[in-house]
C-alpha cells in the first residue's frame, strides 16, 4: 500500500486478502485501519464467523489492556 491514510485502498486490500483465505490481518496504519475494520465488519455481518472470533479476541484483549492502563476503549 502507498498510504497509511487511504481507507478505501486498505478495504480493497483486506477484501483481496480475505478472498485468498488469509487468517489474520493486523493493521497499524492510521486511517487505513478503518478500511480494514470496515471490510472485517462487512464480512462479519455476512456470517463469516472465523473473522468474528478473531475480531472478538482482539477487542477483548484491547479492552483488557486499556483497563490495566486506566484508559477507556
Amino acid at each position: 500500500m502507498e498510504s497509511f491514510s487511504d481507507a478505501g485502498l486498505a478495504q480493497q486490500t483486506a477484501s483481496a486478502m480475505y478472498a485468498n483465505d488469509v487468517d489474520v490481518i493486523f493493521h497499524a496504519a492510521g486511517n487505513a485501519g478503518n478500511g480494514v475494520n470496515t471490510e472485517t465488519r462487512n464480512r462479519l455481518e455476512s456470517g463469516q464467523t472465523k473473522i468474528f472470533e478473531l475480531l472478538e479476541l482482539v477487542v477483548t484483549n484491547q479492552k483488557r489492556a486499556n483497563r490495566k492502563r486506566g484508559t477507556l476503549f
